[in-house]
């Protein structure tokens, strides 16, 4: 995280605001070519460090007639078995309304609405505050969003929360965005504002171009979340050691690659620390497809369907999907 400053508000520890990111406005190279998946899967095992147990995992990422990338089993997984562990590379606030007040830096409960002194408009606990300075963990994403001016800085936003999973974006590690923008992102349906879209609709910054190159790369980031994010939580106790569950979204790099079935062959849970670890939930042969199941899976078929068609942009035509008894 960037050193510490001085800011107009007269808060200490201001971070240097992140540099906007180049994004192409059309992918130059085909994502499937053997030799691209080769050094995407380098990049995601870098990223992946000591979650990936030494020797060869027992998945590689391969593509699929009808499906694109997904994961293949390297050798025979037995039922139960532990397949990988992944951790989210971005995670924060999900696109909904919250029944309790957090700090958006570290879940814990506010007993009242407390905004952050850096003006970004945003719940933060005086642990996570912008006046802590270097070490807080919401500088820089403070200062990204001070360098964009609010408007109205002394009032929450909660459109400026939904956002701040993708304005994390920013703060990504060139190795970390090069992974995140080798993802497929779906653009949004016509009838669907985004959170970005609603923040300049609703005019909330003075200096954030609706055409610059950082709303080109929110935009991107969007659609990425949209398309891979899985959703996650925390469990944060407040003054009174009542339970909360926050619910979350997290970007998943290598669960996301896994292609859907409606007869998946894993599960997956998530621990005190938001890694996802994923099971076999039946014998996996060498050579099949690591699948996951993008619904619920006690929803009827035509729940599942229209589902899938809505929020992940394709027609499933598996047996399941198929049988009129379901």
């Amino acid at each position: 995280m960037a050193a510490a400053g001085e800011n107009g508000n007269g808060a200490t520890g201001a971070a240097n605001v992140p540099p906007v990111p180049e994004l192409p406005e059309v992918p130059t190279v085909d994502l499937s070519l053997p030799e691209r998946i080769a050094s995407f899967k380098q990049e995601l095992l870098a990223y992946l460090g000591e979650l990936v147990p030494p020797g060869e995992p027992p998945w590689d990422i391969a593509t699929f007639e009808g499906y694109g990338r997904g994961l293949v089993a390297t050798r025979d997984i037995a039922v139960n078995e532990l397949v990988f562990v992944d951790r989210p590379v971005l995670v924060g606030p999900r696109v909904n309304n919250y029944e309790v007040i957090f700090c958006a830096s570290c879940c814990s409960i506010l007993r009242r609405l407390q905004l952050c002194t850096g003006g970004c408009r945003l719940p933060i606990c005086s642990r996570c505050d912008y006046s802590v300075g270097a070490g807080s963990p919401h500088a820089a994403e403070c200062a990204l969003i001070q360098s964009w001016q609010p408007k109205d800085a002394g009032r929450y936003s909660k459109n400026i929360l939904y956002a701040l999973t993708s304005i994390r974006g920013f703060l990504l590690s060139e190795r970390d965005r090069s992974i995140v923008l080798q993802m497929e992102g779906h653009p949004p349906r016509k009838e669907m504002t985004t959170e970005i879209e609603r923040l300049l609709k609703d005019g909330y910054f003075w200096n954030l171009d609706g055409e610059g190159p950082a709303v080109r790369y929110l935009r991107q980031v969007v659609n990425i979340l949209n398309t891979n994010a899985f959703e996650t939580s925390r469990i944060v106790a407040d003054e009174e050691n009542n339970q909360h569950e926050i619910i979350l979204r997290g970007l998943y790099i290598l669960g996301a690659l896994m292609n859907h079935c409606c007869r998946p062959n894993v599960r997956y849970v998530f621990d005190g620390e938001l890694r996802m670890r994923v099971h076999a939930s039946r014998p996996i042969k060498k050579g099949e497809q690591i699948m996951n199941n993008y619904s619920k899976i006690l929803w009827g078929s035509q729940h599942r369907i229209i589902h899938l068609c809505f929020s992940k942009n394709f027609l499933c035509c598996c047996d399941r999907c198929k049988d009129p008894t379901t």
